[in-house]
């Protein structure tokens, strides 16, 4: 029959530690191969058509300063 309470484990060196860090990064990186990735965003709708000249005239208007 098992005990009840068995006794603690010895403390984890710290090689040890590192070791199964690496492994525990290493293991995630292999699960995401599998993970599908997330859709993409939905697109923006698209500009309305515009003019060409309202275009033009909008363009020079906000580059030069035409209140003289």
């Amino acid at each position: 029959m098992l005990p009840l309470f068995p006794e603690p484990a010895p403390p984890i060196s710290t090689n040890e530690r590192l070791f199964w860090w690496a492994h525990l990064k290493w293991e995630i990186r292999w699960l995401h191969c599998f993970i599908p990735p997330p859709p993409p965003p939905p697109l923006p709708p698209p500009h309305p058509p515009i003019h060409a000249k309202i275009f033009i005239h909008n363009f020079l208007a906000s580059h030069f300063d035409t209140s003289l």
